[in-house]
């Protein structure tokens, strides 16, 4: 696993995340001038919110600036499998929201918002699922969600009901469902086109594995003591 830091890979990621939500393009389907048009602009929208994510990532060279990263998988030959998208999203406490579209960020607008560690995109090659890729890229986000500057003790994701396997997955890693948005909406792929569906949107949460907060705590204490030793 790998954290991605070069504009270069934005289309490769957008292809992978295409092709995962909505599946791969045939050659019938690209007959079609109004689905392939439509696919187009799903995936302009895709790539335009990886760009501003790697973007914002990229900036926070000092740790204690980090709100995120994309996590990689690739196989032995340097090809891309899989990928995970971790950011400190912006959460509004009265609603119990999540403001996803305005991306990752550490400010908040009042007392009435704060960060929280959010999981999204988590995307794997269909060559490479039911190997454990995804249990490794949320393995490792796990991680570094301890290390972020708002460190939290939960991490929190989002998922479609309709969305079974990936349901099972994040419940057998210990998440659990928090609430449900019974009139969420998304961009479904139909018989020849694209359209918005209802669809009813699971929130979920688990505490980060005491082996992270452990990890975290005792780089810590290395640091202090080396600045004790150094005498500063």
């Amino acid at each position: 696993m790998s954290e991605l830091q070069d504009l270069k890979y934005v289309r490769m990621l957008s292809e992978l995340c295409c092709s995962s939500f909505y599946g791969v393009q045939t050659p019938w389907e690209k007959l079609n001038p109004f689905g392939t048009l439509q696919r187009g602009l799903v995936f302009q929208e895709i790539e335009q919110d990886l760009s501003m994510r790697m973007d914002r990532y990229r900036k926070a060279r000092d740790p204690s600036r980090s709100c995120g990263a994309l996590l990689v998988a690739v196989d032995d030959e340097g090809t891309l499998v899989g990928f995970v998208d971790l950011s400190l999203t912006l959460y509004d406490i009265e609603s119990e929201e999540f403001s996803v579209i305005q991306g990752p960020g550490l400010s908040v607008p009042s007392d009435k918002f704060e960060r929280r560690p959010y999981i999204a995109n988590l995307c794997v090659s269909p060559d490479f699922r039911r190997r454990g890729v995804a249990d490794q890229l949320m393995a490792e986000a796990h991680k570094m969600a301890a290390q972020l500057p708002a460190a939290s003790t939960h991490i929190w994701l989002e998922v479609n009901e309709s969305n079974e396997a990936a349901v099972q997955l994040y419940q057998k890693m210990g998440y659990t469902i928090i609430s449900v948005d019974p009139d969420a909406k998304e961009v479904v792929k139909g018989a020849m086109t694209y359209h918005f569906a209802s669809t009813r949107r699971l929130r979920l949460s688990m505490p980060l594995p005491p082996s992270c907060r452990r990890e975290e705590e005792k780089e810590e204490e290395e640091e202090k003591e080396e600045e004790e030793t150094l005498g500063v």
